[in-house]
């Protein structure tokens, strides 16, 4: 192994380790190091590996394809690939989670009709990606996906949002910055087929979400435990929307879009909502005291948010007690620290 490679400084336990996980470490992303002394370090057990291998690969392609298989073992693949790369990895069959980080390029046709032939991945992420219609249409093929996050792509609308209906056993589905989705509308056909989905994340772009589109979601979507509609345009929420929300049975993780239409009376609605675990309350100018306090009967709520709430003071949150982290930012009295046995 050459003296100079930056890797030995790392305890060799982390390489032995069923889980490599070099892109979290920042001060690696600049390192160099060949295959070869990489292969020496990692231990062949490994199970799950991600790499920025943009960076990691000084004799290409083909040379760290020969060093990943070495890992029989291996399932859960995170890679930042180039192009010529994404073509090798259906030869990893034993996958079940893949992540690719396309950083803003095509995924082309010919790559996405190889993916779809993993049978066994059931977790797909491919993130910051342009994918065309053609390209969506292959991966709509892979009926097991249970996961799909396609945070930051560009899905062309049409064809390509109606393929991803094709994919009714999904459970989590992340369209975070997806903006083909923008018309509400357009996520309630691509999503109504989708009868297991538990997790929606549709943050950030939708927009003028109304109460018919939360009621359409609350109508059809019974098995959802996490919904994050925050930093959407919601000018027209009103507490009619919260009632629908409430009618959601297993409902643990709920973010709430900007409303200055909500008031008291929608978060009593939401007090009913007793599976909460995380609940994050924003803009919500007209909410007081008396609508927080309702709250108190959300026994299983651990932490609580209230962000830009003028009209919420610690009064409000005097029955809250039991949350174990509540933050309470631009609102009559800020809080932010952990309230786990301590008197308001």
């Amino acid at each position: 192994m050459s003296k100079n490679n930056p890797y030995t400084m790392i305890p060799q336990s982390f390489f032995s380790a069923g889980v490599v996980q070099l892109c979290e470490l920042e001060d690696l992303l600049a390192l160099r190091a060949t295959c070869t002394e990489l292969r020496d370090l990692v231990n062949a057990t490994a199970t799950r590996l991600r790499f920025p291998i943009h960076k990691m690969y000084p004799e290409g392609c083909e040379e760290f394809h020969r060093f990943l298989q070495k890992f029989p073992r291996l399932i859960d693949l995170g890679v930042t690939p180039q192009t010529h790369f994404t073509s090798l990895i259906p030869e990893y069959t034993n996958l079940i989670t893949l992540s690719l980080e396309g950083r803003g390029r095509s995924l082309k046709a010919v790559h996405a009709k190889a993916l779809s032939n993993l049978k066994h991945v059931n977790n797909l992420s491919l993130r910051v990606w342009i994918i065309s219609d053609e390209s969506m249409g292959h991966l709509s093929r892979m009926t097991n996906l249970t996961h799909l996050d396609l945070n930051t792509s560009r899905v062309s609308p049409g064809r390509g949002t109606r393929a991803i209906s094709r994919l009714t056993n999904l459970t989590k589905l992340n369209l975070l910055r997806v903006h083909e989705f923008g018309n509400t509308k357009d996520l309630v056909r691509t999503t109504r087929r989708m009868g297991n989905l538990n997790t929606l994340n549709c943050k950030n772009h939708l927009n003028h979400i109304t109460d018919d589109f939360i009621k359409d979601l609350a109508m059809h979507w019974h098995t959802l435990t996490d919904l994050d509609i925050g930093c959407c345009i919601s000018q027209s929420i009103t507490d009619s929307s919260l009632r629908d929300i409430a009618r959601l049975p297993t409902l643990t993780r709920l973010r709430l879009p900007p409303s200055p239409m909500v008031t008291d009376e929608g978060l009593r609605s939401i007090s009913q909502c007793t599976t909460l675990t995380n609940l994050h309350i924003e803009s919500c100018f007209r909410i007081t005291d008396d609508g927080v306090n309702a709250l108190a009967s959300l026994t299983n709520l651990k932490n609580l948010d209230i962000v830009v709430a003028p009209r919420v003071t610690d009064r409000g949150v005097h029955s809250l007690a039991f949350v174990k982290t509540l933050r309470m930012y631009d609102c009559a009295s800020d809080r932010r620290s952990s309230l786990e046995n301590k008197p308001i």
